[in-house]
């Protein structure tokens, strides 16, 4: 359990530095990595769900943010703000045509 721990970390902290660095597409490869790793509710950190959900939501991608947002505010009720912001971005992003910008 230790070793699944430190392996999510440091995905997670090489996700940080990637972003810092300018390389989104290795950032998110590691954030995606780092939540596949984290399979016991011990490596499974809030704060690195939400780095991954805000990642994604940057992305235009809001369904895997959706979830996340849905499945921890349940446990912190800090992130129900949250929710209305990700609900707004799902049916934003559902609404535009391909190719065409969100004009947030």
């Amino acid at each position: 359990m230790w070793a699944e721990y430190v392996q999510s970390a440091l995905m997670r902290d090489l996700a940080i530095v990637a972003g810092v660095e300018g390389d989104r597409e290795v950032s998110g490869r590691l954030y995606l990595g780092a939540a596949d790793r984290a399979t016991t509710k011990a490596s499974a950190c809030p704060a690195a769900f939400m780095a991954l959900a805000a990642w994604d939501a940057e992305n235009r991608y809001p369904t895997r943010a959706l979830k996340f947002v849905h499945n921890f505010s349940r446990r912190y009720p800090s992130l129900k703000v949250a929710r209305f912001s990700a609900d707004l971005l799902g049916l934003r992003v559902s609404r535009e045509r391909v190719g065409e910008a969100g004009g947030m």
